[in-house]
């Protein structure tokens, strides 16, 4: 097994990732914590993630870069005045299915 995602493993699965590592490792981290939260008490250990929730890292932190990218008011260096949504979107139902969770109808 494989540890969390940072932005150099992630831009692997994510080609148009955006350029910044900060900005890139940012999303990675509130993707993480989005997991860890929702998985409860089913979180896996840091040092032992499994590959369909590491994906899962990825797709959801795609999702949220798509969702606030709207804020983006700097250059194509996906840095800029980029600013996280206080209260980031629920995980998709593909992330969810990913993490084993149920999906949200609605």
């Amino acid at each position: 097994m494989a540890t969390w995602h940072d932005a150099a493993s992630a831009r692997t699965f994510w080609a148009a990732a955006p350029k910044s590592d900060t900005l890139l490792e940012q999303l990675l981290d509130v993707s993480r914590e989005q997991i860890v939260i929702a998985m409860s008490s089913h979180a896996p250990d840091d040092d032992d993630v499994p590959e369909r929730i590491r994906l899962a890292q990825v797709k959801n932190a795609r999702a949220l870069w798509e969702e606030n990218r709207a804020n983006l008011t700097g250059d194509e260096s996906g840095i800029g005045d980029f600013t996280m949504q206080q209260n980031p979107a629920s995980m998709g139902a593909a992330v969810r299915r990913l993490l084993a969770l149920p999906v949200e109808v609605g």
